[in-house]
């Protein structure tokens, strides 16, 4: 027996030391009323148990939920997985995480073969690009630009943590948002994107 088990079993044990006295001098010659509460009991207990038994699979249910109502919010499975439902507003995974512990909101982007931080957002962060270092020509919808490239020395979302991860930097007002591209997903273990969910795998 572990000691996950071992745990509410004590606590149940503690309950009844203290409630079965009383509960025999109270329900002597009740045998029905005693059965109905014994009932109640054994049930409180199952539950104690099992709630204990499965609180990651609990905790992972609950992330979920809060995914679906807030954008973003990635549950964690805890074994390296994390999943992240779709925006209702865009159609996009908008995906929450912080790079250097400050925290920083995504787009998933995989036709993006890397991390691309607008200029407002590197500038917040305080990873200032100078005029000169747009020197990477990448394809967008709208054409050719220049870009920044840069390192970025942690970027984590939910309990996946990367260090030294390749982006870049947009022009001033040629990006709205931050795109979580390639060179973030290629060193997942796996990714994969399923109706309205997005599965990382580190």
């Amino acid at each position: 027996m572990n000691s996950e088990t071992i745990v509410p079993i004590l606590v149940c044990c503690l309950l009844l030391a203290w409630y079965l006295p009383a509960a025999v001098g109270k329900y002597r010659g009740k045998s029905s009323k005693a059965l109905g509460h014994a009932a109640i009991w054994f049930a409180m207990i199952v539950v104690l148990i099992g709630g204990y038994a499965f609180r990651p699979e609990l905790a992972f249910i609950k992330d979920r939920m809060a995914g679906v109502l807030i954008p973003g919010r990635a549950a964690d499975k805890g074994d390296g997985t994390i999943v992240i439902s779709k925006s209702s507003d865009d159609d996009h995974f908008s995906i929450a995480g912080y790079i250097n512990n400050q925290s920083t909101s995504f787009v998933l982007d995989t036709g993006a073969s890397a991390v691309v931080l607008t200029h407002d957002t590197a500038q917040r962060l305080g990873l200032l690009v100078s005029e000169d270092s747009y020197t990477q020509t990448v394809s967008t919808a709208n054409g050719l630009t220049k870009v920044a490239p840069i390192r970025i020395d942690e970027l984590r979302i939910a309990s996946i943590v990367l260090q030294d991860v390749k982006a870049s930097v947009a022009r001033q007002g040629e990006l709205d948002v931050n795109l979580l591209g390639m060179s973030f997903l290629s060193r997942l273990k796996s990714f994969a994107v399923e109706a309205d969910q997005l599965t990382l795998r580190q």
